[in-house]
């Protein structure tokens, strides 16, 4: 995953964590730093993140309403 543009998470938020085939929810923490290859597009519905080395997909929306991207 190219990561290129930075978000911080301004409140906890849910992400989807996929091992093994299974996938499993997960609050991602206030002031946690998500990296993302692309920035969201409109009709996006889910986006790949970056946290703690760690793939997540977490809803488009959910990252345009509550994080903020950190400028380079």
């Amino acid at each position: 995953m190219s990561t290129s543009r930075q978000y911080r998470i301004t409140s906890p938020t849910i992400a989807i964590f996929s091992y093994g085939g299974e996938r499993t929810t997960v609050t991602l923490p206030a002031e946690a730093i998500v990296r993302v290859s692309v920035e969201p597009q409109a009709g996006d519905q889910l986006i790949d993140v970056l946290w703690n080395g760690n793939k997540y997909l977490m809803f488009a929306q959910d990252l345009r309403d509550r994080a903020e991207r950190i400028e380079d």
